[in-house]
């Protein structure tokens, strides 16, 4: 499975990863060619799971609204989205 990301995108997943410990899952996820992932769907699934515990701890302001880091994890939330039943 092959995801284009920005490379704003790019600098949003280094902090959820960094936050969460798992550097070396994204390391891995990026391919040569700048711009997008690839890994297998438990892989992206794990990566989705971060952005979303990311998401929580660091989204939004103190009035619970989605701040440009909240909105571009909700974005990766989705593209990130495997559905298996395909």
């Amino acid at each position: 499975m092959e995801i284009k990301i920005s490379n704003y995108e790019i600098r949003v997943l280094q902090e959820a990863c960094r936050y969460a410990k798992m550097e070396a899952l994204l390391e891995k996820l990026l391919i040569a060619k700048k711009g997008f992932l690839s890994g297998s769907e438990e892989e992206i699934d794990e990566l989705r799971n971060i952005c979303g515990d990311y998401l929580a701890y660091a989204g939004f302001n103190e009035n619970y609204e989605a701040t440009q880091k909240g909105e571009s994890l909700e974005n990766l939330i989705d593209k990130l989205f495997v559905d298996s039943s395909n």
